[in-house]
């Protein structure tokens, strides 16, 4: 039986990854800053303090007796997060968690790291696992800086590794910009993307969560980074993928360009758009040839999924 730590257990990802693997032949030990933030109860039984900002919480006794460590904890990219905390928990956190790791004989360091390491992305580029590393912001940055930190720690010991890079993750619990876009969708507002014909490639929570469950066992693709997805949609056929899980048709309309960009730099909403509006493309094509990888949900079961969990929420907040 594998011990297994999960960091940032309480999170997004962490929380379907839990319960994914709670029901599997797993020791799971839970890393959390507050376990009241986890849904099932009988889980935060099995749950340790896990403060990736604070360098005392990152002890020894975190990973003691841990076969496999699934890191996500992390500042997520957020306005209000300062460079300095973005180094601190993305870069030095995981470089202390790495350390102490396989100082206790952990066997294996599975990092959820970013496609923004590459950089921004264009209709006429497309990542692979060999595409240059250009991060754009602090936060690309300091998960490329932790990536740096592990790989080396690895190399220096006996401790193996492996990296994911996923582009915007979506499903039930999803934050930021994608729920923003659900409430706007919810509302039927009309959207202006109908000539928005970029490209983005995108993955479902439960897809990424089998996905790593998967990288347990496959023993050949360790030591590797990986660049993973599960679709590719333009910002009109999302809004269309939504609105057909919402019941409706897209309520959206054309717009020149130029005036949106005039509209969003009046607002202050100039990245919002260009997330909106550029394109950033996976090849994925590694990760299918090494671990013959196939997403197990579709993404209209997906989109479904993401909106069922949508609409209780709503329910449940009023």
């Amino acid at each position: 039986m594998n011990s297994i730590l999960i960091t940032g257990a309480s999170g997004f990802i962490g929380q379907c990854l839990l319960g994914l693997l709670k029901t599997k032949n797993y020791k799971l030990r839970l890393g959390v800053r507050n376990n009241s933030k986890l849904i099932d109860p009988e889980a935060a039984r099995e749950s340790v303090f896990l403060d990736m900002d604070s360098s005392s919480s990152i002890s020894e006794a975190i990973v003691k007796n841990i076969d496999i460590v699934i890191h996500l904890a992390g500042q997520a990219h957020d306005e209000h997060a300062s460079g300095k905390r973005l180094y601190q928990v993305n870069a030095e956190g995981t470089k202390k968690l790495a350390e102490v790791s396989e100082s206790q004989g952990v066997k294996l360091f599975i990092y959820i790291s970013t496609i923004k390491v590459h950089g921004s992305g264009s209709l006429s580029q497309m990542f692979s696992e060999d595409s240059l590393l250009e991060p754009q912001d602090d936060y690309a940055n300091s998960k490329l800086q932790g990536e740096y930190a592990l790989i080396d720690i690895c190399e220096k010991g006996k401790m193996q590794y492996v990296i994911l890079r996923p582009p915007l993750v979506f499903g039930p619990g999803v934050k930021a910009n994608f729920l923003k876009l659900l409430s706007l969708i919810d509302r039927n507002y009309p959207l202006p993307f109908a000539n928005f014909n970029n490209l983005r490639s995108y993955i479902y929570v439960e897809n990424l969560c089998h996905l790593i469950e998967g990288i347990i066992y496959r023993k050949s693709c360790r030591n590797q980074i990986y660049l993973v997805k599960d679709c590719d949609m333009s910002t009109k056929d999302l809004v269309s993928e939504i609105s057909k899980a919402f019941g409706n048709p897209p309520n959206i309309f054309h717009m020149p360009i130029i005036f949106l960009k005039i509209i969003v730099s009046i607002f202050n909403k100039k990245k919002d758009f260009e997330r909106l509006y550029s394109s950033l493309v996976i090849d994925n094509s590694r990760l299918q040839k090494d671990l013959g990888w196939v997403a197990s949900v579709d993404t209209s079961t997906a989109m479904a999924n993401t909106v069922d969990w949508y609409k209780q929420s709503r329910k449940g907040a009023n």
